[in-house]
Formats: C-alpha cells, structure tokens, sequence
C-alpha cells in the first residue's frame, strides 16, 4: 500500500499503461518496488493466532504451539526463538531439548537481534539438571559465545557464569574459548 496518494500519482507518470486501473496498479508496484518492499514468500502470513489481542498466546496451547512452530519453520525470526525457548524449557509449553537446541543453534548462526539471547538459553539449556544432556563445557562455550555478541559485550553481563567459570579452571576454559566458534559454522 502506498503510503502517499501523492506519490502514486508522481510514480504514475513513469509508466504508459492502456487503463486508468492500470496505471493507478503499476504505478503502486514500481512505488512500492522502488521503495524496498520485499514480497517475499517467506514474510507472507502463515497461520493467524485466534483472539490474539484479548489473550496470551502461549507455547501450552496446542493451536498455538503449532502455530508457532508453522511460522519458525516459515523463517519468523521472533517465532524461531520463542519455539526454541519453549522446546528447552524456559517458557511454558512440551520441552524437547535437543530440537530446542537445534532451533535456538539456527537462531544464533543469524547473528540478528535475537542472537545473544538464544546463545544464553542454550548454555541454560546444557545446564538443565537431566543427566542425559547435561553438558558444563558446552555451556560454557554458548555462554562465552554471548558475552563476545555486539549485544552484550562490553556491558558487564556476568557471562559466562562465574560458578562455572571456577569449576572448569584456566586452561581448560582458554581451550573452550578457542573451540566455541566452530559452534557458529
């Protein structure tokens, strides 16, 4: 949609099309073409969530879950990182840690606003007490990853997790740092 009527009529010009509707059409598509509209299939809506504006849209909710999901599989970068949140347990909704993991490892590779964050809940995430996945170097590593983030460097977040830091110790932790990009790739 075209914001200024004005500019239509402006853009107008540029195109000889046989109709009035025509003209008024291709004029609104090189507008809105010129000025960076992107109709991208990825950006189209995928599900709508039912009474959004008069509740909580939540991961317990079976139709949102899966609406949720629809759109992190779509490339919604916010719904990417709210399903890996709930699927690693730090939103209510089913967890899933591996699939948490892998969705919230996708979000952190996109290096976007979003990043850091998702860095920090996986090393929570590897922190969980379930003994099967539970990982302190690899905590670690996310942790470091997001304190080295343009997000949160230099702010004086306490990442890594200084109760973690003390119990890996200096050379194993200078070996962790220099492994954790490869995490990105």
């Amino acid at each position: 949609m075209i914001a200024n009527p004005k500019e239509a009529y402006r853009c107008a010009a540029t195109v000889q099309p046989r109709t009035r509707l025509a003209r008024v059409l291709a004029a609104g598509l090189l507008c809105a073409l010129s000025a960076g509209a992107s109709f991208a299939a990825g950006e189209a809506e995928v599900c709508e969530f039912k009474d959004a504006g008069r509740r909580r849209i939540s991961g317990e909710n079976p139709a949102d879950l899966d609406c949720i999901r629809q759109r992190a599989m779509a490339g919604d970068a916010f719904q990417q990182f709210y399903f890996g949140l709930i699927q690693v347990g730090q939103v209510p909704g089913p967890v899933n840690l591996p699939e948490g993991v892998r969705v919230l490892t996708q979000v952190a590779k996109l290096n976007n606003r979003y990043s850091a964050n998702a860095m920090v809940a996986i090393g929570r995430a590897y922190q969980r007490p379930d003994a099967a996945f539970r990982n302190d170097a690899r905590a670690y590593q996310w942790f470091y990853l997001a304190s080295q983030h343009t997000d949160f460097k230099g702010l004086g977040y306490p990442l890594p997790d200084q109760a973690l830091s003390a119990a890996l110790g200096a050379a194993q932790r200078q070996a962790l740092e220099r492994e954790a990009p490869r995490l990105l790739q």
